[in-house]
């Protein structure tokens, strides 16, 4: 994406608003031509691979790699002047930088126990990642008459661009059983997840070392009655990692979640339609919110 672009802000003012001056042309552009400038190049490759070793066993690998590189850097409009004319604008600049690879290995057995049908489904997985972000804003540039808008008046200054490198690692292993009695269905699964995060501010070189673990599950049960109707209920819980620091440079722990849920699937016999309610309450703990006191 050579000119993937960044158009930036206008006034209310003048736009959906009043403005005493008359009305902001909708090609109106705030920010400076000669020195905008937004793109980026992602690359991602991957592969999915099964085989059925016999009727019972069988195995999948998905992997995926990617590569992301973009570079911005624009003028906006920060704030309209009391003339209701003049906007005061800021630069900003980023180049930003990331590798990421993922693999997760999956053994399925199906089998029966008696009256019972299972479906087993045994995994490993892994998640790594390495970036590099260099990121500044506000500087302040010249105004700009949103009526009358003369551009490249003056060279301006480039923000300082404090820079963060970052390398994250994640392992988990899973089971899980699915079992079939009739028309009752049973999920029951658990995972173990490990997960390790270093953040290095470039500036002045502080390092933040994050180290996390955590068990997670779910279970769900559900019953397929004759006329297409179909109640479930189920639970689990989910861990995230959150790598990164707040702005005093303290590290962010994990977001952990749980769920409870209960409802019903609906297909009507003989018709192209299915329907599905649910009622659910999601508690989640360690959720990355806006810092207050230090805003941007």
């Amino acid at each position: 994406d050579p000119e993937t672009g960044f158009y930036g802000f206008i006034p209310s003012v003048g736009t959906a608003l009043p403005n005493r001056n008359g009305k902001i042309r909708s090609n109106f552009f705030p920010g400076e031509p000669n020195y905008e400038g937004y793109s980026r190049n992602h690359l991602t490759l991957g592969y999915a691979f099964e085989h059925r070793f016999n009727d019972v066993f069988s195995f999948r690998q998905n992997v995926r790699y990617s590569d992301l590189e973009s570079r911005n850097r624009t003028v906006a409009a920060a704030s309209l002047g009391a003339d209701q004319r003049t906007l005061t604008r800021r630069v900003t600049a980023s180049n930003e930088k990331a590798k990421t690879f993922g693999i997760d290995n999956q053994l399925q057995a199906d089998f029966r126990t008696g009256a019972l049908t299972h479906k087993v489904l045994f995994g490993v997985d892994g998640y790594w990642s390495d970036g590099t972000a260099f990121t500044g804003a506000g500087g302040i540039v010249q105004t700009l008459d949103a009526f009358n808008p003369v551009y490249g008046r003056l060279p301006f200054a480039v923000p300082a661009i404090p820079g963060t490198s970052q390398v994250a690692q994640q392992y988990g292993v899973y089971i899980q059983d699915q079992i079939k009695l009739d028309r009752l269905s049973l999920v029951v699964g658990g995972r173990f997840d490990r997960a390790m995060a270093r953040t290095r501010n470039l500036t002045n070189g502080a390092l933040t070392k994050q180290d996390d673990t955590a068990n997670t599950g779910r279970v769900a049960l559900m019953y397929n009655f004759d006329n297409g109707f179909a109640p479930y209920a189920s639970y689990a819980t989910s861990f995230e990692p959150v790598p990164g620091t707040s702005f005093g440079g303290a590290a962010f722990k994990p977001t952990e979640g749980e769920q409870y849920e209960a409802g019903f699937k609906y297909q009507p016999p003989g018709y192209n339609a299915f329907l599905q309610a649910a009622v659910y309450q999601l508690t989640q703990t360690n959720v990355q919110t806006a810092d207050l006191n230090n805003p941007g």
